[in-house]
């Protein structure tokens, strides 16, 4: 047979049967220099192969591929299947964490900024990303810490460079709604260029459930408020 089994392939590269049909395609196409669209089709135990190429007129022309061509093509499926993979797995990766919050602490600082060891790696929080007023702060190393991804560049499909900031209302949002029940939360209100917050509560909360909020948001001063309901 030309390659491994097909469930071998969808188990190693993770791709499913029909995609990886359809490089294998792609790739004979390519490396017969064929001018037509290629198909194949196999018999009931999928041990054997058979390729044709359709014609300009709709018929269709049977082939074999050489032994010459085998390894050829055998190396450059699985150099796509790599490939194919890697680029799924990036646009998965991106998908699950872009714009969403994630915990991590401050390792270390490079030139534009801090390095963030988070549960993806090490991360970039740029200096640009932080408020002009708070960079005379500098962030306390090794301490947990939510930060807000913003931006994922990928390089090659090889590595993912993920940037965080440490101040966007979607990390205050994330924690209060991991601390407080949200039939209990009424609303959220930003004050002084959004470094102050008001929390209006139904029903009030423990002060250990307050600490817990307090210390995650450690970047904001925060104050708690009860809405309580007209008789």
């Amino acid at each position: 047979m030309l390659f491994d089994s097909f469930k071998e392939l969808e188990v190693i590269y993770n791709i499913e049967k029909i995609e990886i049909i359809s490089l294998l395609l792609e790739v004979i196409k390519e490396e017969l220099n064929l001018k037509y669209d290629v198909f194949l089709e196999l018999d009931e135990n999928n041990s054997k192969i058979h390729f044709l190429e359709n014609n300009v007129n709709n018929t269709q022309r049977s082939f074999r591929i050489t032994k010459s061509r085998y390894k050829q093509i055998k190396k450059e499926l699985k150099n796509k299947l790599h490939y194919y993979s890697v680029l799924k797995q990036n646009i998965y990766f991106k998908e699950k964490i872009l714009n969403n919050v994630l915990v991590g602490e401050v390792i270390s600082k490079y030139k534009g900024g801090y390095l963030i060891k988070t549960a993806y790696g090490t991360c970039k929080l740029p200096y640009n990303q932080i408020p002009l007023e708070k960079l005379k702060y500098p962030l306390e190393k090794h301490k947990k810490m939510y930060f807000y991804v913003y931006k994922i560049v990928n390089y090659k499909n090889i590595k993912n460079e993920i940037f965080l900031q440490n101040y966007n209302k979607k990390i205050i949002k994330h924690i209060l709604n991991e601390n407080i029940d949200k039939k209990n939360l009424i609303k959220i209100i930003y004050k002084n260029k959004d470094s102050e917050i008001l929390v209006l509560l139904k029903n009030d909360i423990s002060n250990i459930e307050k600490s817990i909020i307090i210390n995650d948001l450690i970047n904001y001063k925060i104050n708690f408020s009860l809405i309580k309901n007209k008789a």
